[in-house]
């Protein structure tokens, strides 16, 4: 236990080392060829508002006879056009990203510092690093970015509600109309609020109520005045596309059970989604005899985090608020997929996952203070093994 101790107190030392290795796993990703249909659709948008040709207050996709999704406001677009108004080029747009998701992990480790523990934050920060769910996801132009709004959202929850700093309530419901602003999906957000209500009890006044009306008002401006000035065309579009939507119901929603263990878990989910011969092939001999034992003690993990944290929740125990504002982001994301027929990718659950590594580093943290080195030495083997298995895909 001495040596775990000494393991964490180092930690704030080696943080500047793995901010570096984290910040050039995610600029390895940056492709050289051409971008997405997606992400050069996004990239155009993004230079049309640097250069001044077109802000963009109001983007809208439409996708099939599935129903529609629409991004009010432009806040990701505003984010993709930073970096473009010194250099005219994708590459810049995914470096910005890389930087910024690095910062985010840093912020990341202080937030859960403050509100949970400080052995929470190492083994948060330390997967959420070098997961390859993470890495490969950070530097794409797309809706991942929602990641970046939402640790500053979960930071607004625990600060404003911990600390009772009403103005920072105030500002809660404008950064979810920035969340929605990049998917849709984020109206779950919503929910979480409404839960996160409950479970704080904060003191609400008119004076905090008005300022949360005047402050969303003043975000939502350049949106409302465009639907002003065109007839509201994108509203009644939308209207028109979701009344005629199909049954919501479909067998891949409920793969957003699947993502919740196989996100944190990295391993398996991560393989199954980039390509299935890569996944085959880490069952190959002699990669099995390394792979196999982190991914089920992977799985172990993960399954274990929710049934300690869950736990922790009914028996009411230390920071248990805090621990059910994870689940309330959970629950608001599960009610809106369910509700919606939607789920089937990881991309739906982008904004869970600084949610869900927290939730693990969580139950780590209770399982090496009851057992351990018995515990500590397979958790950074496996977290080694999530470092491999990037870099692999990376070389072949």
């Amino acid at each position: 236990m001495e040596k775990i101790n000494h393991f964490k107190k180092k930690y704030i030392y080696a943080l500047p080392i793995i901010l570096l290795f984290a910040f050039l796993f995610r600029l390895w990703t940056i492709p050289s060829g051409p971008l997405s249909f997606d992400e050069n659709k996004y990239y155009n948008r993004a230079l049309k508002t640097a250069t001044f040709e077109k802000i963009d207050v109001f983007g809208h996709e439409i996708y099939g006879k599935q129903g529609s999704s629409f991004t009010w406001g432009g806040s990701f677009i505003y984010l993709f056009s930073i970096p473009l108004f010194f250099v005219q080029t994708p590459i810049a747009v995914k470096v910005f990203l890389a930087l910024l998701s690095t910062l985010l992990i840093y912020g990341l480790y202080h937030l859960i510092r403050r509100y949970y523990s400080e052995d929470t934050a190492i083994y948060t920060s330390l997967f959420f690093a070098f997961s390859p769910w993470t890495i490969f996801s950070s530097t794409l132009i797309f809706h991942n970015v929602i990641i970046l709004f939402i640790v500053p959202l979960l930071f607004l929850f625990l600060k404003g509600f911990n600390d009772n700093k009403r103005l920072l309530i105030a500002f809660i419901p404008t950064v979810i109309f920035m969340c929605f602003s990049v998917h849709a999906t984020s109206v779950a957000l919503g929910i979480t609020a409404i839960i996160s209500y409950f479970i704080y009890k904060p003191k609400l006044n008119l004076k905090l109520i008005l300022w949360a009306f005047i402050i969303l008002l003043l975000a939502m401006l350049p949106t409302i005045i465009y639907e002003i000035t065109t007839d509201f065309s994108n509203v009644k579009l939308f209207i028109a596309r979701t009344a005629h939507r199909d049954a919501p119901y479909k067998p891949e929603t409920f793969k957003i059970f699947q993502w919740l263990v196989t996100v944190p878990s990295s391993e398996i989910g991560f393989l199954i989604g980039r390509s299935r011969d890569k996944f085959i092939s880490f069952f190959k001999f002699p990669y099995f005899l390394f792979f196999i034992p982190a991914i089920i003690f992977s799985i172990y993990l993960v399954i274990a985090s929710y049934w300690i944290t869950i736990k922790k929740v009914i028996k009411k125990s230390d920071n248990y608020k805090n621990i059910l504002l994870l689940y309330a982001f959970i629950i608001g994301y599960l009610v809106f997929h369910l509700s919606n027929g939607e789920g089937g990718e990881p991309r739906y659950i982008f904004a869970l996952f600084p949610i869900l590594f927290i939730i693990l580093g969580e139950g780590i943290n209770f399982l090496v203070n009851k057992y351990g080195k018995r515990i500590l030495y397979p958790v950074l083997y496996t977290l080694v093994i999530h470092i491999v298995m990037f870099v692999r895909l990376m070389l072949f």
